[in-house]
């Protein structure tokens, strides 16, 4: 960082009470909360990257693995994945597979209703009534043919649970909700992202502190701790925050820190 000259209009000994209270001001005032925000977008930031890498197909950063606890993401079950949204292109492809499997069907119906002739016939010409006869053919050839086409046989699974989606991106109002807005330079004026989801996104304020994370409900059910017993969770940033996003916050306070001393100066001579 370069050094840097800084005019001011007062008496020496203002300025330098003023400097000395910047503990106060960092607790306090608008030059605080700017520096808050400017901490809280970095640590979203770094939520949203982590977030990103973990809902791809890439696998985790390095530095997010199994290691940090409970913040590596189960893959979504084929059931689930095949109540994900249906795009064009897979629509396209269901109904091909769709029409297919109807062909196969009445192609399988015309085959099990010549087997259920041939075998009435043979249990009559074995002296079996015509009732028994149809209900014993009836039988036999439904099962001939599911044995006969049981890999032709096709659900919503097996279509379309094994395409490769996104976790937790499937409307992508998740994301946008813990992604960082728009910051001014020295972070006291923030707006929270647009679009779907962006307004439930928080950055309060309060003393000494900034809270961050989305106030979407279902959020909770994904990053909370709490027994359960069928949706696995997934944590929406760690439970320590690692190094690294440490690095990046100090890499903010320290830049940002020049500036509100220079600011706290320049107020501290026009007050006096």
């Amino acid at each position: 960082m370069g050094e840097r000259t800084v005019y001011i209009k007062g008496r020496r000994s203002e300025v330098r009470r003023a400097l000395l209270d910047l503990p106060r001001v960092f607790a306090h005032g608008d030059l605080a909360e700017g520096f808050r925000n400017l901490i809280g977008f970095a640590l979203l930031a770094n939520i949203k990257d982590a977030f990103v890498t973990r809902s791809g197909p890439c696998g985790p950063r390095p530095g997010f693995g199994p290691s940090a606890a409970g913040y590596a993401w189960e893959k979504l079950a084929p059931s689930t994945i095949a109540q994900r949204r249906v795009g064009p292109r897979e629509r396209k492809g269901f109904r091909k597979s769709s029409a297919d499997a109807r062909k196969e069907r009445v192609k399988r119906r015309g085959f099990e209703k010549q087997l259920y002739r041939q075998y009435v016939t043979g249990f009559i010409a074995q002296g079996i009534g015509l009732e028994n006869a149809r209900y014993m053919a009836r039988k036999r050839a439904h099962r001939e043919v599911m044995f006969r086409y049981r890999d032709l046989a096709k659900t919503k699974v097996d279509l379309l649970g094994q395409r490769q989606v996104e976790i937790l991106r499937d409307t992508g109002v998740l994301l946008n909700s813990l992604s960082p807005g728009q910051i001014s330079e020295d972070g006291r004026t923030y707006t929270k992202p647009g679009g779907a989801g962006g307004d439930l996104q928080l950055m309060q304020q309060a003393a000494g502190e900034v809270v961050i994370g989305t106030a979407l409900e279902y959020a909770a059910y994904h990053h909370s701790e709490e027994p359960r017993s069928r949706l696995p969770q997934r944590r929406l940033w760690p439970r320590f925050i690692p190094g690294e996003w440490w690095n990046d916050v100090a890499a903010v306070a320290g830049r940002a820190m020049p500036d509100i001393a220079i600011e706290v100066a320049r107020r501290a001579g026009k007050a006096s």
